[in-house]
């Protein structure tokens, strides 16, 4: 997700890699491999507002000039991190987002949905519902 900070006269753009959104990465397969996907969206929302806030934190911006901006999945997670500490955003930019993950993943016999129950959940299994419903927005 991009996280964008603008005055008058400068614009920061800070790249935040949320765990949950990057699977290439060697952290994300660590980690996956001791916790299921579906708990790795509420670190990567977790990670997302731990980057805004050092973003404030160093002086680049204040929470009143932050902007975020994703798209697909990665909207999901963007919102649920601004609903999560509002104070933090000032505003969010949401390309074609997948907001609708409990909605979605509820419909088994739509197109990839059982595919994508590894990466955000199965609302059909109690113990996944309940994590679907911490950070889904």
């Amino acid at each position: 997700d991009n996280l964008c900070a603008t005055d008058s006269s400068l614009t920061v753009r800070a790249l935040c890699i949320c765990r949950q959104l990057s699977k290439e990465l060697p952290l994300h397969r660590a980690l996956a491999a001791v916790r299921p996907a579906v708990e790795l969206a509420k670190v990567s929302i977790d990670d997302l507002n731990r980057c805004s806030e050092e973003l404030v934190r160093r002086g680049y911006t204040s929470a009143d000039r932050m902007a975020g901006s994703a798209a697909s999945a990665g909207g999901a997670i963007m919102l649920a991190a601004a609903q999560q500490r509002p104070e933090l955003w000032r505003a969010l930019v949401l390309q074609s987002p997948f907001v609708s993950v409990l909605a979605a993943m509820s419909a088994p016999q739509a197109a990839l949905t059982v595919e994508e129950y590894e990466e955000w959940g199965n609302p059909h299994v109690p113990d996944q519902l309940k994590l679907m419903q911490r950070y889904c927005p």
